[in-house]
């Protein structure tokens, strides 16, 4: 009588082994570009939400022939406050007494409220401002009585030196009004 032998499939210790090394391998030289991935996705966010505000701004201006403001929000959203750091939120208002806050009686309206930007992320101008308004026509104008011609630097919290550029977006508002993005243009503190 004849024996069949039956031929058995699988991987051997040894194979598995090797395979697990080769993964691991692989795997670390992959991790710190994946870091690198999420960390600018988490910036373009921050940098297109304060964008959205920025043009939020300059359309509701115009669509309303009349000066609207974006400025830094108190905690309760329902003022304007010089006080608090650009990353704490904003506030887009129809400023109708052209004094660049939110004043009772003026008819000032607040037209859209904006969260503080994630935890960790530092959003601060170049040039001091409190608040940059658009005027009928679309055009910019600031805090400091003139066409804006200023830039906003947006940090991540794992910057960590002014030498760290590739962790920062520069804002860049010209005096029409319109906002650019440079990547890594900032130095972070």
């Amino acid at each position: 009588m004849k024996k069949e032998l039956i031929k058995q499939s699988g991987f051997t210790l040894v194979e598995l082994m090797v395979t697990l090394a080769v993964a691991a391998i692989l795997m670390t030289l992959a991790a710190p570009s994946f870091t690198d991935l999420i960390r600018n996705n988490r910036l373009t966010t921050q940098v297109n939400y304060f964008t959205t505000a920025l043009n939020t701004a300059k359309s509701e201006a115009v669509k309303r022939n009349k000066r609207v403001v974006l400025c830094k929000r108190n905690v309760a959203a329902t003022q304007c406050d010089d006080t608090t750091s650009w990353q704490s939120g904003w506030l887009v208002f129809e400023d109708n007494n052209l004094d660049g806050d939110i004043d009772a009686g003026s008819g000032d309206t607040i037209i859209r409220v904006f969260e503080a930007l994630k935890t960790g992320y530092t959003l601060a101008p170049t040039t001091a401002v409190d608040w940059v308004g658009y005027n009928s026509t679309g055009n910019g104008v600031d805090s400091n009585g003139g066409l804006p011609s200023n830039a906003f630097e947006l940090c991540a919290s794992d910057a960590t030196s002014g030498a760290d550029t590739q962790k920062s977006r520069t804002i860049n508002i010209n005096a029409s009004g319109g906002a650019s993005v440079e990547k890594g243009a900032s130095s972070c503190p």
